[in-house]
C-alpha cells in the first residue's frame, strides 16, 4: 500500500506540474493591486477584505493545513469569496504571479516551488477582475527592502485610527498585547476563538461577532482560513470586516529587527521552528488584555 500511495503521489505531483506549466503559458494571471492600493481601499472607502494565501488554496483543493483540517463548507465559502464581486469588498491574493523581485531569496524560492504545482488552481479559482494584495499584513519578513516596513506600519495603523474595534483572534494570538499596534484605536474589544480548527466553531463565532458589532464597528479578524470566510460573509451582511491575520507577529519581528521567523514570547507563532507557543508576557500587559475580552469560544 505504501508503494502504491507513493506512486499515486508522484503521478499527482507530475500532473499538477504539467497543469501549472500550461497555466503559466496560456492562462491569464489574476490582477493583483499593490499593498498601498489595497490599503487605500480599506482606509479611504472602508472596504472589507478577505486574504487568501497558500494555506487557503490548499484547503480549497481539499488538503488540510497545519492548523485547520479539511471542511467542504469552508472550502465552498472561500471559493465563493475568492471570485465575489461586491460593493465595498475585495478578496486578496499574494502578488506572486509575475515579478517576485520584492521578496527575499528564500521567499522567492518558496513561491516558485509552490506555484510549480499550484499555479493552475490559483488561475482557475480566481475569477474576479481584480484582487487586493494579501501581503498587507505581511509587510516585513519576506520582503527584500525592509526600509519600507515603517511606511507600511504607519499606513496599517490608519485603518483603525479613531475606530471602535472588535477583534476576533485565536486564544493565544494576543494581537497588540505588549506593543503599541492598536494604540490609535478609539476602543478595542476581543472575542477569542480556537487556536486551531477554528472553523469547527464558525457559526457560533460569527453570531457572537454580530451580537457585539455595530455596522459602524471595524471588525478585525485574525483566525486563519476562518477569518477569510467570515470577512466575506460579514461584508455580505453589511459589516466592515478586515482579515488582518499575521499582522502582530510581523510587527513583533519588525520591532526586534528579526532576520528569520523566530518565536515571539507569549504569543502563538505558527511559522517558526521553535514551537508555536513559548514564554510569557508581562503581568501588566496580560491584565489589560483580559479586560478587553468580552467572549471566549474555545
Amino acid at each position: 500500500m505504501r508503494v502504491l500511495s507513493a506512486i499515486a503521489h508522484r503521478l499527482q505531483h507530475k500532473w499538477r506540474s504539467v497543469l501549472s506549466s500550461v497555466a503559466h503559458r496560456f492562462m491569464k494571471a489574476p490582477r493583483v493591486l499593490t499593498i498601498d492600493e489595497t490599503l487605500d481601499l480599506i482606509i479611504n472607502q472602508h472596504y472589507s477584505v478577505s486574504r487568501n494565501g497558500d494555506g487557503e488554496l490548499n484547503l480549497m483543493m481539499g488538503e488540510a493545513i497545519d492548523f485547520q483540517h479539511t471542511d467542504s463548507r469552508l472550502a465552498g465559502i472561500m471559493k465563493e469569496a475568492l471570485s465575489a464581486e461586491m460593493d465595498k469588498y475585495i478578496s486578496c491574493l499574494p502578488g506572486i504571479f509575475s515579478d517576485n523581485s520584492r521578496f527575499t531569496e528564500r521567499a522567492q524560492k518558496y513561491f516558485d516551488s509552490y506555484l510549480s504545482t499550484k499555479r493552475y488552481y490559483y488561475y482557475t479559482f480566481a475569477k474576479a477582475p481584480v484582487y487586493g494584495d494579501a501581503f498587507i499584513s505581511r509587510f516585513y519578513m519576506d520582503l527584500r527592502d525592509k526600509s519600507q516596513s515603517k511606511h507600511q506600519v504607519e499606513k496599517l495603523k490608519k485603518i483603525w485610527e479613531g475606530q471602535d474595534v472588535l477583534l476576533l483572534e485565536g486564544k493565544a494570538s494576543r494581537l497588540g498585547v505588549n506593543n503599541d499596534l492598536f494604540k490609535g484605536a478609539k476602543s478595542l474589544k476581543r472575542i477569542l476563538g480556537p487556536a486551531e480548527n477554528a472553523f469547527d466553531k464558525y457559526d457560533v463565532l460569527k453570531a457572537k461577532v454580530q451580537k457585539f458589532a455595530g455596522k459602524d464597528t471595524l471588525i478585525l479578524l485574525a483566525l486563519g482560513p476562518t477569518a477569510t470566510a467570515m470577512a466575506y460573509e460579514l461584508a455580505k451582511a453589511g459589516y466592515w470586516a478586515v482579515d488582518i491575520g499575521h499582522i502582530d507577529i510581523e510587527y513583533e519581528w519588525y520591532l526586534m529587527g528579526a532576520t528569520s521567523k523566530v518565536a515571539v514570547s507569549g504569543k502563538y507563532t505558527n511559522e517558526c521552528d521553535e514551537g508555536k507557543l513559548s514564554g510569557s508576557l508581562p503581568d501588566a500587559a496580560l491584565a489589560k488584555y483580559r479586560t478587553e475580552i468580552i467572549a471566549e469560544i474555545l
